[in-house]
């Protein structure tokens, strides 16, 4: 009984103003159901929404209700809720659209070298991936990682909350724009990471046309596969030093997104 009264007592969960922490939980929830990196379905549901609340609870000593606050009428209040949520569902659609580039590219990579029938399934998405795919978005977020990466997030995450407070955010047509120009510099980094390899497969292809015309005899599947996917896989491995500064600009243009978008639900921008 005196656990459950300490409970009740504690100042987050007093009810003239737990509304407001709910749309604070809310708004954290948001990032954990979306995001690549927090959301990953092999994540328990249980340990997203521990995350979620542990982060709810610690910026709701940064970031108090205002003196005074009242919860509005219940519709009011529920489109509050479908704002605060759509903040962190941005956050993780931006992430999610820059950890896309390696599943674009590693699908135009696999075709190129002649395995595009190797795919394996992703429980992620629940699609079948690239294994070329599969590798470079695993390394990318080992990189992401080791470079504190999760935690440059989880910051952008405070500082929407200094930006955009709770009950102030408020959504315009131009977020849409916005999340295309976003998706389209998703897309161009993404060529920019297969367009060695694919120049190196039109090469292949044509150096086996010239090799097939002077020797018929040689057989072009046998000579021809073997052979695009060995160049594939030694110019995987040779462009792997450059694989960092690759995620580096990858992660660059992320964050800058993410901020972007943070000033657009608030009206700045």
């Amino acid at each position: 009984m005196r656990s459950m009264e300490s409970i009740r007592s504690l100042p987050f969960l007093q009810p003239g103003i737990l509304p407001y922490h709910l749309l604070l939980f809310v708004r954290m929830t948001g990032l954990f159901l979306l995001s690549p990196i927090f959301g990953r379905s092999g994540v328990p549901a249980r340990l997203k929404a521990g995350l979620a609340m542990a982060m709810a609870f610690l910026l709701s000593a940064v970031f108090p209700p205002p003196p005074g606050y009242a919860a509005g009428p219940i519709p009011a209040y529920a489109l509050d809720a479908i704002l605060e949520l759509s903040v962190g569902l941005l956050m993780g659609y931006v992430t999610l659209v820059f950890f896309s580039t390696t599943q674009i590219a590693g699908h135009v990579i696999d075709i190129s070298m002649g395995m595009g029938v190797g795919s394996i399934f992703d429980p992620n998405t629940r699609t079948m991936t690239p294994l070329s795919g599969a590798l470079l978005n695993y390394a990318m977020l080992l990189y992401f990682f080791v470079n504190n990466g999760h935690i440059k997030l989880l910051t952008l995450l405070y500082a929407s909350l200094r930006a955009v407070p709770i009950g102030e955010v408020r959504l315009s047509g131009g977020l849409a724009l916005m999340a295309v120009e976003q998706f389209t510099l998703a897309f161009g980094l993404a060529a920019s990471l297969m367009l060695p390899l694919v120049g190196a497969a039109l090469l292949t292809e044509t150096a086996m046309g010239i090799l097939m015309r002077a020797v018929p005899q040689l057989n072009a599947y046998m000579v021809g596969i073997p052979m695009k996917v060995g160049i594939g896989l030694v110019l995987l491995y040779m462009m792997q030093p450059l694989y960092g500064g690759f995620c580096d600009q990858v992660f660059t243009h992320l964050f800058s997104a993410t901020e972007q978008m943070i000033l657009s639900v608030g009206g700045v921008g």
